[in-house]
């Protein structure tokens, strides 16, 4: 039964990509693709390529801070890179898994501590993304002056961190208070249990420097990918401002959590072209900068993951069998 829902969600995927694909080429023709990539010029393109590793490299340091300063940088950078490029081949996400399993093989890292991280770090990416949408849609599509404040935003952001601190914070007592309630058996099943463990290794959450650290390097990696798509911008559309290429930053990645095929095909392209029409631009251009900005994504992510391979070794793929089995 398992098999048969992963199975349907494979396609599903196909079909949203399909799908996607088709809404995006009714809109473009061709030949104006063809000119719009003929605008493209080296320098700025290098530019984006620099911000977009450099975003790589800072994402692996905010995992490194969940891990702990005992784990080198090395392993984490590596079986990073190692899950992007699985995440690529792979349907379910199952990237995750594989750079769970490279980190435990070359760090010896704990699987509770290493699924815990990557899900309190996709969470934060979440939060992050969900923050930077709500702040720049009232500038898009003009909504009250309040809601564009930069002053506001920050105060909603202090008051999330200081939420989910809290939240952390109490987690053992609220366990305790839930289990007081819940069926017996649901508390002694192994579900349960093994929430119970990743909430343990949630602990160093608890230190306020913890939270300062991943948020910085949080921060770093998302001001690195603003700037490379507004470096990508400025190849076909002068007149983008660092809030366009936020928006679309916030729009094309929530987009891509979409089902999709493996390697984002056709999600990544119909999420650029449709965050970028508010902006009233010509959809031929939009979809030469999502094929440039595909092309960075799987180039740089594919060369780096076939290094962290070769770094990790093959067996955290059969550890990352073993434990989705």
């Amino acid at each position: 039964m398992a098999d048969r829902r992963r199975w349907w969600y494979v396609l599903l995927g196909l079909v949203v990509s399909l799908a996607l694909g088709f809404w995006v080429l009714q809109q473009i023709q061709g030949t104006l693709v063809v000119a719009a990539f003929r605008e493209t010029r080296p320098l700025p393109l290098a530019g984006a390529v620099l911000c977009f590793t450099l975003a790589l490299m800072t994402r692996a340091r905010a995992w490194q801070v969940l891990l702990g300063q005992k784990v080198r940088f090395a392993p984490v950078f590596w079986s990073l890179m190692v899950g992007f490029l699985f995440t690529t081949l792979l349907p379910f996400r199952l990237g995750e898994v594989v750079r769970v399993a490279a980190l435990h093989q070359t760090a010896r890292v704990p699987w509770a501590l290493g699924f815990s991280s990557v899900a309190v770090a996709r969470l934060t990416d979440a939060g992050l993304l969900a923050l930077m949408v709500a702040a720049t849609a009232p500038r898009v599509w003009r909504g009250p002056a309040l809601l564009q404040k930069v002053e506001f935003w920050l105060v909603v952001a202090l008051v999330g961190v200081l939420g989910v601190w809290l939240a952390v914070k109490i987690r053992h007592r609220l366990s305790a208070w839930l289990e007081a309630r819940l069926p017996a058996e649901w508390v002694a099943s192994r579900p349960w249990q093994a929430m119970k463990g990743v909430l343990d290794t949630l602990a160093p959450l608890e230190d306020p420097g913890v939270w300062a650290r991943l948020l910085f390097w949080k921060g770093l990696t998302w001001g690195l990918l603003v700037l490379e798509h507004w470096l990508l911008l400025r190849l076909w559309f002068p007149q983008a401002t660092l809030t366009w290429s936020a928006w679309l930053v916030g729009v094309a990645s929530l987009g891509v959590a979409l089902p999709s095929a493996p390697g984002h095909v056709g999600v990544v392209e119909a999420s650029i072209v449709a965050a970028l029409r508010p902006f009233g631009v010509d959809p031929n251009r939009a979809l030469a900068l999502a094929l440039v900005k595909h092309a960075i994504y799987l180039g740089v992510t594919t060369l780096l993951g076939l290094f962290g391979v070769g770094y990790t070794g093959v067996q955290p793929l059969r550890k990352a069998k073993d434990q989705t089995t």
